[in-house]
């Protein structure tokens, strides 16, 4: 009896156990003290959040402005800089250069002008989309531009992945010689050629080329690029002529390209008298490509201690700097009288508007006292 009785009493005792921790922990599950802190941990995922989004906001507004403002300037450039600086850092460096503590600052530099270069293109693009229209980019400037990143992805591809032309190579300059071509070349040109398809179509999306349409030259110079390129490949199944000599002929292509590329802008914005649309960001990371790529290329000569072959021996690259920083300098120009131009309209437009508001409010102020002192006059007759 005494047994039946304390094992009576210990099952009872548990069953209150169970029944007391169920209940707290439904008073934990429930307590202020959890809630606060699943709010706390869900505040600090949306701070995140919003966060990240005005950070896109900010970098896009500030490659999206078209004043040119030098904080603007200053900020967009220094993001470029960090991103070339970290990529110059984390990828291989040149062997060829004799001192290690340079040849950091060569992919330092290097990589500063491919990514200055690679984002060129985004501005351009993120304008268009805001503004959903294409007005002040000239089109002829776009179809050349993808003509010619095409030409640069053709050379760089095949040369860079076809082994029997990188042979061909190996033959005609001997077999120590090295091809130049990296696979940076290789991503930048195909990047910059798939942006510029990207331009084309939202200049077809918003109605540019009926606005505005290709010129008969530029459509002249592109059937010329495909009917020579045509023939060149005909010469090489029919004549035994080499696959390198036609990938020296897109490069040729190329560079002369990159000149007529520049013009159609250049005279667009002088018929307009306006860069109004045209994104100067482009230009900006277009010149800065231009100087780090020319700076790159002298400093490599000086470490190799060989300046002078070392500029002569790599005569295209020295050329399109060139080339980039004179156009450049004149798209600065245009951009710096136009906008000011632009600016000084604006400001007499809204003193204008402000003194015919003005005007209008005096007049309706005359018109009003005067039909209130008429009622005043027939009440008191």
């Amino acid at each position: 009896m005494t047994i039946e009785l304390n094992e009576r009493q210990f099952s009872e005792n548990e069953q209150e156990t169970e029944t007391r921790n169920e209940q707290t922990g439904e008073e934990l599950l429930t307590s202020p003290l959890l809630d606060s802190s699943h709010e706390t941990g869900t505040s600090a995922e949306t701070n995140i959040t919003i966060d990240i989004k005005s950070s896109i906001k900010t970098i896009l507004k500030i490659y999206s402005d078209q004043s040119g403002s030098y904080s603007n300037i200053v900020t967009g450039l220094s993001i470029m800089f960090a991103l070339g600086t970290i990529t110059g850092i984390i990828m291989p460096k040149n062997p060829d250069l004799p001192h290690a503590w340079y040849r950091l600052l060569s992919s330092i530099i290097g990589y500063t002008y491919f990514v200055s270069w690679s984002v060129s293109f985004y501005p351009q693009i993120i304008t268009n989309y805001q503004k959903k229209t294409v007005e002040g980019l000239s089109t002829d400037a776009s179809i050349l531009a993808a003509l010619n990143y095409t030409c640069y992805t053709i050379y760089n591809a095949f040369l860079f992945w076809d082994e029997s032309i990188r042979q061909e190579y190996r033959d005609r300059n001997g077999e120590e010689s090295k091809i130049t071509v990296q696979s940076n070349d290789v991503a930048f040109s195909m990047h910059a050629l798939v942006l510029n398809i990207l331009l084309i179509a939202q200049i077809l999306r918003y109605g540019g080329f009926k606005k505005q349409p290709v010129s008969r030259i530029t459509l002249l110079i592109v059937a010329a690029v495909f009917v020579l390129s045509a023939g060149y490949i005909f010469c090489i199944y029919s004549f035994n002529w080499h696959w390198i000599d036609f990938l020296y002929f897109m490069a040729s292509v190329k560079l002369v390209l990159t000149v007529l590329t520049y013009l159609p802008q250049l005279l667009l914005n002088f018929q307009r008298r306006s860069t109004d649309g045209w994104n100067v960001w482009n230009v900006i990371f277009d010149c800065t490509g231009g100087f780090m790529s020319m700076l790159q290329l002298v400093l490599d000569s000086v470490d190799l201690s060989d300046l002078r072959h070392g500029l002569v021996g790599n005569i295209p690259k020295l050329i399109l700097s060139f080339i980039t920083l004179i156009f450049d300098g004149c798209f600065f120009l245009q951009h710096h009288l136009y906008h000011n131009d632009e600016v000084q309209e604006e400001e007499v437009n809204e003193d204008n508007q402000g003194s015919y508001n003005l005007l209008n409010n005096d007049e309706h102020g005359l018109s009003s006292g005067t039909s209130r002192h008429d009622d005043v006059r027939t009440e008191f007759v």
